[in-house]
């Protein structure tokens, strides 16, 4: 998606750019594989960050890629709330980070 990029911070955090003169609204969703579904053993997607990207804004979202559980991010146009059903514009894999969050207090 021209002028929309997402990035790793560290394991813990990710950021989305939005490069464009236009409002995007995304969601990020973490990706696991669960036992016990009614079919078995499968992949199921979990909400975890959701907002807006203004136009020419960098947003930092909570939640890191790891190969156990990967995030992607979807992008809209619109806010595209619970239930949506809309296509998302774009959709982005975080990259996995190998770069611990800093602790709290360290400097």
């Amino acid at each position: 998606m021209p002028g929309v990029a997402v990035h790793a911070v560290d394991t813990a955090h990710f950021e989305i750019t939005n490069s464009t003169d236009r409002d995007y609204y995304f969601k990020a969703i973490a990706w696991s594989t669960d036992d016990n579904l009614a079919c078995g053993r499968g992949v199921n997607g979990h909400d975890v960050f959701n907002g807006r990207i203004s136009a020419g804004m960098t947003t930092q979202g909570v939640g890191g890629s790891t190969p156990e559980v990967p995030m992607t991010v979807a992008i809209w146009p619109e806010p595209c709330g619970d239930g949506c059903t809309e296509p998302s514009v774009g959709d982005f894999v975080i990259p996995i980070s190998t770069v611990e969050p800093p602790r709290p207090g360290a400097t």
